[in-house]
């Protein structure tokens, strides 16, 4: 298997490891204790913390925030907010990249500023993007 040294994660990940009942909580259970086995550098984004937020503050499930703001600060997880550096990187993987949408520019900005070799989400639109490698939780073999 391969190893990973700096992984992005994106926020569809985390969504699932929340929802239990998703066919992809397992697999997201998984890979994230492979990555703590391997004592893997995992990032995210502060577009992450609000996209993950907007369902729990809809249903005023005020816990699950708290549960996943836990979750990334018992792991560790690097989170970036967007700055002018991640800002440029974003507009040019846009001017690239038309297929892109502004928030994934964005996640995708913030982990090649982060210097990431790995983009975990479950989007396999991402799979065109050449500057990082992409890793589609779906394919992802455990």
């Amino acid at each position: 298997m391969t190893e990973y040294k700096k992984v992005f994660i994106d926020t569809s990940f985390f969504i699932y490891l929340f929802d239990k009942d998703n066919l992809w909580c397992n697999k997201a259970e998984n890979f994230l204790n492979y990555l703590i086995q391997q004592r893997t550098n995992i990032f995210t984004s502060s577009v992450t913390y609000l996209e993950f937020c907007v369902k729990p503050y809809k249903e005023n499930r005020l816990d699950v925030i708290e549960e996943f703001k836990n979750l990334l600060f018992d792991l560790g997880v690097a989170i970036y907010d967007i700055n002018i550096a991640i800002a440029n990187l974003s507009a040019q993987l846009r001017s690239k990249y038309d297929f892109l949408k502004p928030m994934d520019a964005i996640q995708l900005g913030t982990s090649l500023y982060c210097e990431c070799g790995y983009f975990m989400t479950n989007d396999k639109r991402l799979k065109n993007i050449e500057e990082i490698n992409i890793l589609i939780l779906e394919e992802w073999k455990t």
